[in-house]
C-alpha cells in the first residue's frame, strides 16, 4: 500500500492509503495547508513572539515524551519495584522499523564507532541549544532508532570493546532523558523512578538506566552494600538482563558513571577501546 510519514518531534506517524492517486491529493491539502500556517506566523510574529514560540515547541515536546512513553500499555513488560508496576519509558521509537536503515551495523566496529559518535552529538547538547535548533535533536532521535538493530549476539562479553560500548550507551541514554525530563534535576524522590523507567530498544531487547548499570556494566562485580542514591538497584525481576553482564571488568567504571547528580563530575568521558 501506498504510505506517507507525518512527522512530528517526537514520533513519525504513519498513513496508508488505497492508491498513489489518494496518497497524492491528500499531500497536496496537506502542504497547503501548511504553508498557509507557515506564512500567517511569519506575517504577524514578532521577534519576541518568535523566541517565545520556539522556548513553548521545547516545553511542548519534553511534555509530550513524556506523556507518550510512560502512559498506557507498552510493547515491553512494566517495571515492578516494591510491589509498585511502572511503564517504561523507550526514548528511541521515533521510527517505526521499516523506516530505519536495518543494514547500519553490518559489522560491529561500525557499531562501536556509531555509538561513540551518538554519545558525543548528545553531549553537545543543552537546553539553549535546542530552544535555538529543535531539529537538531529530532536528528538525534532518529540516530538513536538505529540501536534497536545493534547485533547483541555478535558483541564478545569478555572484549573492551563491550565494555567501552555499554558505558557509552548508558551514558547517551542519562543525557538524553536528562534533557526530556519535566520535573528538573533529579532529588532523591525522583531519581529511583528516573533510572528504572528512562530506557533504551537495543538489539531486540529494552534496557533501562538501572539494568544498564547494574545488570550489564556491572552485572558480575559485587553488589554494593546497603546502597543509597544517587546509585539505584535493578529490580530483581530484571535479573534476566544479566545474561548481558559483561565479563569485562574494571573497578574504575565506579568513577566513570555518571548518575546525573550534582556530586558527580560536569563532563562525561566518550570511551574508546585501545
Amino acid at each position: 500500500l501506498p504510505k506517507m510519514v507525518l512527522e512530528t518531534a517526537w514520533l513519525c506517524h504513519y498513513i496508508a492509503f488505497r492508491d498513489d492517486e489518494a496518497r497524492d491529493t491528500f499531500g497536496e491539502k496537506l502542504e497547503f495547508a501548511i504553508e498557509n500556517h507557515v506564512k500567517l506566523v511569519e506575517e504577524t510574529a514578532s521577534l519576541e513572539q518568535s523566541e517565545l514560540r520556539k522556548a513553548r515547541f521545547w516545553q511542548g515536546f519534553q511534555t509530550l515524551s513524556e506523556s507518550s512513553l510512560s502512559s498506557g500499555t507498552g510493547k515491553w513488560a512494566k517495571i515492578s519495584s516494591k510491589d509498585k508496576s511502572m511503564e517504561r519509558a523507550v526514548l528511541n521509537g521515533r521510527r517505526m522499523a521499516f523506516d530505519c536503515d536495518t543494514t547500519l551495523f553490518d559489522n560491529l566496529s561500525t557499531a562501536y564507532k556509531f555509538v561513540e559518535n551518538l554519545l558525543t552529538r548528545a553531549l553537545s547538547f543543552s537546553l539553549e541549544h535546542l530552544e535555538q535548533e529543535p531539529e537538531s535533536f529530532v536528528e538525534f532521535l532518529d540516530l538513536t532508532s538505529q540501536l534497536r538493530f545493534l547485533p547483541l549476539d555478535e558483541v564478545d562479553f569478555s572484549s573492551r570493546h563491550a565494555f567501552c560500548l555499554f558505558v557509552n550507551i548508558y551514558h547517551c541514554l542519562l543525557q538524553q532523558a536528562l534533557l526530556l525530563s519535566v520535573n528538573g534535576p533529579l532529588h532523591k524522590k525522583s531519581v529511583g523512578h528516573f533510572m528504572k523507567t528512562s530506557c533504551y530498544e537495543i538489539g531486540g531487547d529494552v534496557f533501562s538506566l538501572a539494568e544498564l548499570q547494574c545488570c550489564v556494566i556491572r552485572g558480575k562485580m559485587s553488589k554494593p552494600t546497603a546502597p543509597k542514591p544517587p546509585y539505584i538497584e535493578a529490580p530483581k525481576k530484571s535479573n534476566a538482563h544479566r545474561y548481558y553482564a559483561l565479563d569485562y571488568t574494571d573497578a574504575r567504571v565506579h568513577f566513570v558513571l555518571n548518575t546525573g547528580d550534582i556530586a558527580c563530575p560536569v563532563s562525561v568521558p566518550v570511551l574508546t577501546p585501545r
